[in-house]
């Protein structure tokens, strides 16, 4: 019982510490806190086009928020508006991004517009004339290359707006912590059917 106990701590301690999401502020609950911005024009945290943006242009279907109170609302018109964050990571390591994602349409016309997503250089999503969408899931997996990375989002959209939401960047655990839980788990059983039979 000791053992399966000691483990347990363990696999609790190795999780941990490989599984903590790194971003700060991905619901966009804080404004752009934690977030570095550049060239942006007609863009901002909101739960709506209009509070984000103080009413720039227009969007046929706002989504809003996907989750909380805020969204952010990226309209560049010109292009090379940048949001950006730098996180800590751990060469070597995968870590993995999830975000959701609108794309939207004024008096019917969504484009011209661009979205470009990079992780620690890595291209993670490329979009040029897109046409418009609700509220869509991407995910991705990348392998850091150093102690520190940037997910970067360069964006324009002339008639409308991207919105996004809800983003995440988690490290993925490795082999042998992910062996180490399931060796906790059978240590556990084997205590809990000794204690019983």
């Amino acid at each position: 019982m000791k053992l399966a106990k000691f483990l347990a701590g363990l696999t609790f301690i190795a999780v941990s510490a490989s599984s903590q999401a790194t971003l700060v502020n991905g619901g966009f609950e804080s404004g752009l806190s934690g977030w570095t911005t550049s060239g942006l024009t007609c863009s901002g945290v909101g739960g709506s086009f209009s509070t984000a943006t103080g009413g720039c242009f227009g969007m046929d279907s706002d989504p809003g928020a996907h989750s909380g109170s805020n969204a952010l609302y990226l309209g560049t018109a010109a292009g090379g508006g940048i949001v950006s964050q730098s996180v800590a990571t751990n060469s070597g390591a995968t870590y993995h991004i999830t975000l959701w994602l609108a794309n939207g349409a004024y008096n019917g016309t969504p484009t011209p517009n661009s979205l470009v997503i990079t992780f620690d250089g890595a291209s993670l999503l490329s979009l040029s004339n897109a046409p418009a969408q609700a509220y869509t899931f991407y995910e991705f997996d990348v392998v850091a290359s150093g102690s520190s990375a940037a997910l970067v989002m360069t964006n324009k959209q002339t008639p409308s707006f991207w919105v996004l939401d809800d983003i995440t960047i988690t490290e993925v655990p490795e082999p042998s912590t992910l062996a180490l839980s399931a060796l906790a788990v059978l240590g556990l059983a084997g205590a809990a059917r000794r204690k019983t039979a």
